[in-house]
């Protein structure tokens, strides 16, 4: 090995360039909140997203509940998906099916409305935890950004779960204080 300065110089340079150049994207992370109601209510999910950076497409299932949830209404006001882009099929009420493309890749900054769920917590829906998640039983979940910018077109995410606590009505039972979800890892 030598001790050359010059050869030195050059190889931390290449070690640096190419440990630069090898970094890993972000995972992209889908999260859905846990909020509280009561039978009666209506409640909208707020599901955000981090890293979703030179997305150009994506399709998916969210699953709910069907015993004590009611889908009222969706939306995706970032991404503008049009209706004809969602499908809540007749034979299975807690699902719902979503595809999303665009021309051009597109950013959505940390911690925005990915896509919003509207419910009606159904008036005979037992008291507990009613689950709101991804679901890939149907469609296969597909998240693809721009080849060019990467050399590979598909993106790797994450997924959390969560839903909605039914509580009595006029029951003071809350939820612990809301805790924001950063790096922390359930596999698809």
């Amino acid at each position: 090995m030598s001790n050359n300065p010059i050869f030195c110089t050059v190889l931390a340079f290449l070690f640096i360039s190419l440990n630069l150049f090898s970094q890993t994207k972000p995972e992209t992370q889908f999260i859905v909140p846990t909020v509280e109601a009561a039978p009666g209510e209506e409640i909208c999910l707020e599901i955000k997203t981090l890293n979703f950076r030179d997305l150009m497409g994506l399709q998916m299932g969210i699953r709910w509940d069907s015993t004590a949830l009611e889908l009222k209404s969706y939306d995706s006001p970032q991404l503008n998906i049009p209706p004809n882009q969602y499908n809540n099929p007749a034979d299975d009420p807690g699902l719902l099916l979503f595809t999303w493309t665009n021309v051009f890749s597109q950013t959505l900054a940390d911690s925005s409305v990915f896509l919003e769920l509207c419910f009606a917590v159904k008036e005979l829906a037992p008291t507990g935890f009613a689950f709101v998640s991804f679901d890939d039983k149907r469609i296969r979940t597909e998240i693809f950004l721009d080849e060019e910018i990467t050399g590979n077109p598909f993106v790797d995410a994450q997924f959390y779960p969560g839903g909605i606590q039914i509580n009595e009505p006029g029951n003071d039972l809350k939820l612990s204080p809301k805790v924001e979800i950063v790096n922390t890892c359930i596999e698809k």
